[in-house]
């Protein structure tokens, strides 16, 4: 059986794998931009294993821009 336990998989290779990038915010306009940017680079190593991939900002009622710039970096 193959490492990661599903028959007919290559070995250690896990299909149909998303994995989820989940980034806590409170007024953090200042340092998402380059945050977002470098959680995509990052994440560039599992897409070309072949997973999806998501990244998800939760904002928590900031009152600066962090809620916008999610938003437009979605």
């Amino acid at each position: 059986m193959p490492a990661c336990g599903i028959e007919g998989a290559p070995t250690g290779v896990i299909p149909d794998m998303t994995v989820s990038v989940l980034v806590p915010a409170f007024n953090e306009a200042a340092v998402l931009p380059r945050t977002l940017a470098v959680l995509r680079e990052a994440m560039r190593v599992f897409e070309a294993s072949g997973w999806a991939t998501e990244l998800v900002v939760c904002d928590n009622n900031s009152t600066d821009d962090t809620a916008a710039i999610a938003t437009a970096a979605s």
